[in-house]
């Protein structure tokens, strides 16, 4: 399995589906996308035990497959304005999709299949704070 790579003081990247980085605070930490939710398992190799966010940077799969296993252990999930109803409509999303005329959309094929909670959006040229650490969000759509 994988393991943590320290980038910084409080900054950590995990390989998984995508690269999850771990921003840690104490015994807490916060999460920029969740792949899989794997990194959950190694959080106590760098001293923390409980993941309080989950920031993501867009709507795919790789990038959000482990959502719902960190919700039920007390994360909170929060998305790109935009792309808010992919989380929490996704369901209905994939319902309605009208796959025959897709000239304008941007690539929502791999979109989550599950509606996910979301407790906050990240709205563009905003920031988002936690523990003191700021995060800007900088509107760059999807792998940008």
């Amino acid at each position: 399995m994988t393991d943590l790579v320290q980038i910084s003081d409080h900054l950590y990247r995990f390989e998984d589906t995508c690269n999850v980085y771990v921003v840690k605070d104490g015994e807490n930490a916060l999460l920029i996308d969740a792949g899989s939710g794997a990194v959950r398992d190694r959080l106590d190799k760098i001293g923390a035990c409980g993941i309080e966010w989950v920031l993501h940077t867009h709507h795919h799969r790789d990038q959000c497959g482990g959502d719902l296993a960190l919700i039920a252990r007390g994360a909170r999930i929060a998305v790109p304005e935009y792309e808010r109803f992919l989380f929490e409509d996704a369901e209905l999303f994939w319902r309605t999709r009208r796959i025959f005329d897709n000239y304008d959309d941007r690539n929502t094929f791999s979109a989550c299949g599950a509606d996910t909670p979301v407790a906050e959006t990240l709205d563009d040229h905003k920031e988002f704070e936690w523990r003191g650490h700021r995060f800007f969000v900088l509107p760059a759509k999807g792998h940008t």
